[in-house]
């Protein structure tokens, strides 16, 4: 399991996917509905527009993405192991080869958390 994106819930995605692009000046790696993704090296940085209600105080707006090369094994693993997800692996995009799953769930501080993985056409 190695890093793969950290994701920030941000009520106003186009100022926010303003502000990354024009202000920080890092380059949009791709755009679905409700996301903007930014290439930083290693590690994406995610957009994700919530809710105006959703992101107000007391509410996690970080998520850490975690890639794996088995959504499907890790989510069992895990499950086995006690996590409790929010989400089970879940089709999220798409793009001309591979689905992208994910699936959430929170550590033991309530830190929101995801795995992902690609899966060939």
């Amino acid at each position: 399991m190695h890093m793969h994106s950290i994701i920030l819930r941000v009520a106003d995605l186009t100022r926010s996917a303003s502000f990354y692009r024009n202000t920080l000046r890092l380059t949009i790696d791709r755009e679905i509905p409700r996301f903007a993704f930014f290439k930083t090296g290693a590690v994406t940085i995610g957009l994700n527009q919530v809710a105006p209600d959703k992101a107000g105080a007391g509410t996690c707006l970080t998520e850490i993405v975690f890639n794996v090369d088995d959504i499907h094994a890790e989510h069992a693993r895990l499950t086995a192991a006690g996590v409790e997800f929010l989400m089970p692996p879940t089709h999220v995009s798409s793009d001309d080869t591979h689905d992208l799953y994910a699936a959430a769930f929170r550590d033991p501080d309530g830190h929101l958390l995801s795995i992902a993985s690609r899966v060939a056409k």
